[in-house]
């Protein structure tokens, strides 16, 4: 059976967590490589059965200037980074926020703006291929699918009231918050945060199955 590599390039350590956890889960399957070093910004996972390995990672391990986010996506040393994957034989999926109009964004808009700004011939030819959360067609991020998804009775509602008020006092990055209240919590006690099995039907399956 032939290798597969497939190369996941995301927004920030939120997002590494929650895809992780989705292809590690029953609906794909993977199991994280022990035998390489694994930290909140980058995991490789493997799936022996498919001869397939990922490498999962945040666009801020790049270095670029940025230092991560959606605008990493239109930084030449990004596409660097991608370009010399591609040629090694990966497979390069992207996951971006739709965002909206208050973060400058919006689905059509920060499509147009990240594919505008790469090399033409990776979009032409299909070398690397985008998801924009949370569907792929309409304005949000990822946090709209985590609360689509959330396991009951965990205080999800509780924290997404504390990151309301506080922001109120301070601009913040909810990410931020979500990540350090809760995703740390959850991640080493017993319970899994997230039913993805309620994702079968999702626009994000549909476009993984492709891949994976």
């Amino acid at each position: 059976m032939e290798n597969r590599k497939t190369y996941i390039l995301v927004e920030g350590v939120t997002d590494v967590i929650f895809l992780k956890g989705l292809l590690i889960s029953d609906l794909f399957l993977f199991k994280v490589d022990e035998t390489k070093v694994s930290t909140k910004k980058e995991v490789y996972l493997y799936n022996d059965s498919r001869n397939h390995s990922v490498i999962l990672q945040c666009v801020s391990k790049i270095d670029s200037p940025t230092g991560g986010g959606w605008t990493a996506f239109l930084q030449k040393r990004t596409h660097e980074d991608i370009i010399e994957k591609i040629e090694q034989g990966y497979t390069c999926l992207l996951f971006i926020d739709s965002d909206d109009e208050t973060k400058d964004g919006g689905f059509y808009k920060r499509k147009e703006k990240v594919t505008g700004n790469f090399p033409k011939h990776i979009i032409e030819k299909g070398l690397c291929n985008m998801f924009f959360f949370p569907n792929n067609k309409d304005d949000g991020d990822l946090e709209d699918i985590l609360k689509e998804i959330v396991q009951p009775n965990i205080g999800f509602e509780c924290l997404e009231r504390f990151a309301e008020c506080y922001s109120s006092y301070k601009k913040i990055d909810k990410k931020k918050i979500y990540y350090n209240l809760y995703f740390d919590i959850c991640q080493t006690g017993p319970m899994t945060a997230w039913n993805f099995q309620l994702l079968c039907e999702h626009a994000l399956i549909n476009f993984m199955q492709q891949y994976f």
